[in-house]
């Protein structure tokens, strides 16, 4: 058993100038940002279909950090797992629209991370 990561979040209260930093300073490519989503941009880090992408987009809390999300092939027990561990849920699970499903977790130290489930045919 494990938990790859699968998808990253960057956060920040300029997101055009985080745009232009990764862009220039790792040579990753972003899209533009899509409106319906707050201005998410999707990052894609490189060339290799293997390669994990992201997200970038502007904070919307001022506690809100970087995020990572880790495969699930079940969201509910693995957030149950996270209880059971000492960890807790600040997120309950939620779908994205023919993309798939989420969940936000913190973790004992109080550092949040998510799980990822991908399934095209989330409502």
């Amino acid at each position: 058993m494990g938990a790859d990561l699968v998808h990253f979040e960057i956060v920040g209260d300029d997101a055009d100038k985080l745009a232009e930093f990764y862009t220039k300073a790792l040579g990753w490519m972003l899209d533009e940002p899509m409106e319906e989503f707050g201005g998410y941009r999707g990052i894609k880090t490189s060339d290799n279909e293997n390669a994990v992408g992201g997200g970038l987009y502007k904070r919307t809390m001022p506690q809100q950090g970087n995020l990572n999300y880790y495969n699930s092939e079940d969201i509910e027990a693995s957030v149950s797992m996270v209880k059971e561990n000492g960890g807790q849920v600040a997120m309950e699970k939620m779908a994205v629209k023919g993309m798939g499903y989420f969940a936000v977790c913190i973790d004992p130290a109080g550092n949040p991370f998510g799980f990822w489930k991908t399934d095209e045919t989330a409502e």
